[in-house]
């Protein structure tokens, strides 16, 4: 769950902060593509990139439960769905906090 939880920080972190470009380029993008628009494309990169985080964890619980002697392999199942669910709610939070400074 610690890796859960670091991974979406660190998704919201850069969901809402990093750009490539200088302000006068997120503007011009606002401007032709629309507040909408900017949104979703951000959300669905940052969501992609939560997801394979949340396929790295649950890779690594299942290299844990491989390794365990009562083997119950719906445990690493359990832990990418809550990852995945997690990061998307991570990157959501982070878009809307990127297309808040922006307006």
């Amino acid at each position: 769950m610690i890796f859960i939880s670091i991974g979406g920080v660190f998704i919201t972190f850069w969901a809402a902060v990093f750009s490539i470009g200088s302000s006068q380029t997120m503007q011009k993008l606002l401007v032709e593509e629309g507040i909408v628009l900017l949104f979703l494309e951000r959300f669905a990169a940052f969501t992609l990139l939560g997801v394979s985080f949340s396929s790295i964890i649950a890779l690594g619980s299942l290299l844990v439960v491989a390794l365990d002697k009562q083997k119950d392999f719906s445990e690493p199942l359990r832990v990418l769905v809550v990852s995945a669910i997690f990061q998307t709610v991570c990157a959501l939070v982070g878009c809307m906090l990127f297309a808040y400074g922006l307006s």
